[in-house]
């Protein structure tokens, strides 16, 4: 299994544990995604539902360059990230 296939598996596998422990059961399915980036109402919410179909589709996004123009403090683990994101009841 390719490098980013192995990260989106486990990224959907942390999903699925962040989802079951908090209650949410909500899916984000490409259909769900497309239609969120076809009623978008402004330029930011189209940015990131074209983001995110991008990387649904199996793009990875390269982001040694944006890294290196914007450094950022170190990033959370996805599990930290998908646990706080539920805890403050956003659907992931």
């Amino acid at each position: 299994m390719a490098d980013h296939s192995r990260a989106r598996f486990e990224a959907a596998i942390l999903i699925a544990e962040v989802r079951q422990n908090s209650g949410v059961e909500s899916a984000r399915t490409e259909d769900a995604i497309r239609a969120q980036y076809q009623a978008a109402t402004d330029p930011m919410e189209k940015s990131v539902a074209a983001l995110m179909l991008f990387y649904a589709g199996g793009s990875a996004i390269d982001m040694t360059e944006t890294l290196r123009v914007l450094p950022i403090r170190p990033l959370k683990a996805v599990r930290e990230h998908l646990q706080a994101s539920v805890a403050v009841g956003h659907s992931v």
